[in-house]
């Protein structure tokens, strides 16, 4: 059974980057990801509201034209598709690069139209990414990173102040060089959903629990006092620990993560082991 099943999930994948390629070379492309985010919309939209019993507050908050930046908490597999569905702007997703390469989910994110980034620094990305946001579009961001409990990252690895993990500085980075507005955007509910220690490694993807989901969305930030400044290591630290610490007043902590519960392997363990020796060293 095992076999067949790796043998589906392959071969779904090669149908769907077939696919990919395809509307890519016949230049069809922009008009099948605008199809495929409608449909998605209306179809996720329905499924979240019926299922997760959705609630979204104050969306109102995003602006109605100009370039923006979603800045969200990540703590679900869950996350990415939640944010476009709840926003009635089209949004345009950052994801890392190794996203791509995970079968079935990369050929359907670049069909989504997301873009990929190689964390830790990828200055090309960030002057593709500017440009989208001068010429007016939303972008959705992740500052974390990735997902607390997902490959080596323990939640232990999360700061005690915000409850997330510490924020990349890319989306401070990002804001002042184009010069748009963040909003952070604070999600409840997913990581209970669709635990993350359920899915690395291999793991068996259970089915997500019908857990209440939120989205609320904060007051537009406004960075222009800090436009003429130099962009220094510092003031990029500083003004992500600020966003993180909005992000976080946005999150019902209490509803946000199940305990460590779930039936993992033992080279899970090894890993998360081996996370927290070098992290006691260091």
């Amino acid at each position: 059974m095992k076999k067949i099943g790796l043998f589906l999930v392959f071969g779904i994948d090669f149908v769907l980057r077939s696919f990919v390629r395809m509307v890519t070379i016949l230049r069809i492309r922009p008009f099948v990801t605008m199809i495929l985010r409608v449909l998605t919309r209306v179809v996720l939209f329905t499924l979240h509201k019926l299922y997760f019993r959705l609630e979204i507050i104050d969306h109102s908050n995003i602006p109605k034209t100009g370039g923006v930046l979603l800045a969200v908490n990540h703590q679900s597999y869950l996350d990415p598709t939640l944010v476009g569905i709840c926003v009635w702007r089209w949004v345009t997703f950052i994801s890392k690069i190794e996203n791509f390469k995970v079968p079935i989910l990369g050929p359907l994110i670049e069909l989504g139209g997301a873009f990929p980034v190689v964390r830790g620094g990828d200055d090309d990305a960030l002057e593709f990414f500017g440009k989208l946001l001068k010429e007016g579009h939303v972008l959705s961001i992740f500052p974390e990173g990735t997902i607390p409990a997902e490959e080596e990252i323990p939640r232990s690895a999360m700061e005690p102040k915000t409850g997330l993990l510490k924020g990349k500085t890319g989306a401070i980075r990002l804001a002042l060089k184009a010069r748009v507005p963040i909003v952070p955007v604070g999600l409840s509910g997913t990581g209970k959903a669709l635990c993350p220690e359920a899915v690395p490694r291999g793991e068996k993807l259970p089915l997500p629990k019908p857990v209440k989901i939120t989205v609320k969305f904060g007051k537009p930030w406004d960075l222009s006092s800090y436009y003429d400044q130099p962009i220094t290591k510092e003031l990029l630290r500083t003004l992500t620990d600020e966003l993180m610490s909005k992000i976080s007043g946005l999150v019902d902590h209490a509803h946000s993560y199940i305990p460590f519960t779930v039936p993992v392997s033992e080279e899970t363990y090894r890993i998360i082991r081996e996370y927290e020796s070098k992290k006691v060293k260091a």
